[in-house]
């Protein structure tokens, strides 16, 4: 895919070019994913810019964000690039234990470039129309985390959490996600290795070999905060990081019975400073 966008903190009008590729295998999460250039484009010919370096930019760090597409011919009064990608991955698409069902897509994802002390960089962000899915808002603040697990004011397998978390002295935070059966799905931050990650290792009955793993993205945690909005429906995840800065993305197909969310910090205590939550409910129709 290639396309054009306005550079977010860069020169008054400035515009570049984003080309994506994708990859059936070798990607960050293992298996299949993509990658983005940054540059300009002719009309023939691609050419990353100057600053561009030589490690890969992924678009999402989970296993389960591929092929990735953008729509042409949105409303001339919508200037949105949205995208949307196939939540599977090459390696065990032919065998995860769905019927009828054989796959699902990502929520479409705005997509715009920033200029950020590394460079250009893409953001990404759920379109606002899954706002009207929302129901049964529930929030909260200042919940204190240590050791032992704290359920949290959420309920169920369709839902967005959009929490500010402040890691404090902990080690690591977790979010789990756990079914009746005991198989959980970990959301976790881990603040000296700067990264966010989903583990998946023991989300559910083993499939196929290379399924269980565990996933993380690079971010910035000097300051000890982070924002993570959450969203779940179900047997996918999508992470957006501190406004989609980076995002991960992973299925996971739990054993049984309703999903029960809950936290808590290892090696110290940790504070989630506010959480808002929701229940997912059907799209409306138009």
């Amino acid at each position: 895919d290639l396309f054009e966008l306005p550079v977010q903190g860069g020169k008054p009008g400035e515009k570049r070019w984003v080309l994506s590729i994708n990859l059936g295998d070798n990607g960050v999460g293992g298996g299949s994913g993509g990658q983005y250039f940054v540059g300009d484009f002719d009309g023939t010919r691609f050419t990353p810019d100057p600053s561009w370096g030589k490690e890969p930019q992924w678009m999402d760090y989970g296993a389960d964000f591929y092929a990735a597409v953008s729509w042409n011919d949105l409303p001339k009064d919508d200037q949105r690039r949205i995208w949307i990608g196939w939540a599977n991955d090459w390696r065990y698409a032919n065998a995860i234990p769905t019927y009828p069902s054989r796959g699902l897509m990502s929520l479409p994802r705005v997509v715009s470039l920033k200029q950020t002390a590394e460079g250009y960089r893409i953001a990404q962000a759920p379109v606002r129309e899954v706002e009207t899915l929302r129901t049964s808002h529930r929030s909260a603040s200042a919940i204190a985390l240590n050791a032992s697990s704290i359920a949290l004011p959420v309920e169920g397998g369709a839902v967005e959490l959009d929490l500010e978390l402040e890691a404090g002295s902990a080690e690591q935070v977790q979010i789990a996600l756990t079914d009746d059966k005991g198989f959980q799905t970990l959301i976790g931050v881990t603040p000296k290795a700067n990264e966010v990650f989903v583990d998946r290792t023991r989300s559910g009955p083993h499939f196929h070999d290379a399924f269980a793993d565990r996933h993380s993205a690079p971010v910035d945690l000097k300051s000890g905060r982070v924002r993570l909005r959450i969203f779940v429906d179900q047997s996918i995840l999508e992470v957006y990081v501190n406004d989609g800065q980076t995002t991960i993305t992973d299925r996971f197909f739990p054993g049984g019975g309703a999903l029960k969310w809950s936290a808590s910090a290892r090696g110290g205590n940790a504070t989630i400073r506010k959480l808002d939550a929701w229940t997912l409910g059907k799209p409306k129709a138009p």
